[in-house]
C-alpha cells in the first residue's frame, strides 16, 4: 500500500506510513485519535475586593535588593578567597560576608555554607582528639 502523502510503499495492514507517519487510508478512521478540547475555566478576578484586600503592588522600588541579586565576578571571588587565607582577619571577614546585610546573596550563602562546614569539621576534629586522648590514658 502506497502512502497518499509521501508515496512510499508500506506493507499491507499498516495503519500509519513507516516513513512520514501519516494515516494510510480513509478506512482507518477508527484508529485516529479524537480531537481533545481543553476545558474552559473562568479566570479568577485578582483585583476584586471580596475579602477587603488591597491588590499586590508589583512595582520594584529603586534601591531595593536587586543589586544584591547580581552575580559575583571572578575577581571578587579571588579577592574574597585571598582574604580568607589571612588567619584571624579571614575568619572575621567570613562572618561579615555571611551575616552582613550589604554583601551579595550568592556570596553570603557561600560563606554561610563555609562556616557551617568549618563548624562540622571542627566538631569532628574535637571528637577525634578527645577520643585519642582517652585512648592514650
Amino acid at each position: 500500500m502506497n502512502c497518499p502523502t509521501c508515496g512510499n510503499a508500506n506493507p499491507d495492514g499498516c495503519v500509519l506510513c513507516s516513513f512520514c507517519g501519516n494515516s494510510l487510508g480513509s478506512d482507518q478512521q477508527e484508529y485516529q485519535q479524537a480531537s481533545y478540547q481543553q476545558p474552559v475555566f473562568s479566570r479568577p478576578v485578582y483585583n476584586s475586593t471580596a475579602y477587603n484586600q488591597t491588590p499586590y503592588n508589583h512595582n520594584v522600588v529603586p534601591g531595593s535588593d536587586t543589586d544584591l541579586e547580581e552575580p559575583v565576578s571572578i575577581s571578587e571571588w579571588l579577592v574574597s578567597m585571598l582574604i580568607c587565607c589571612i588567619p584571624v582577619a579571614g575568619f572575621v571577614m567570613m562572618l561579615v560576608w555571611a551575616f552582613g546585610g550589604d554583601s551579595k546573596k550568592s556570596k553570603s550563602n557561600y560563606f554561610k555554607a563555609s562556616l557551617i562546614m568549618s563548624g562540622i569539621m571542627l566538631a569532628i576534629y574535637l571528637i577525634f582528639f578527645v577520643f585519642i586522648i582517652i585512648l592514650m590514658f
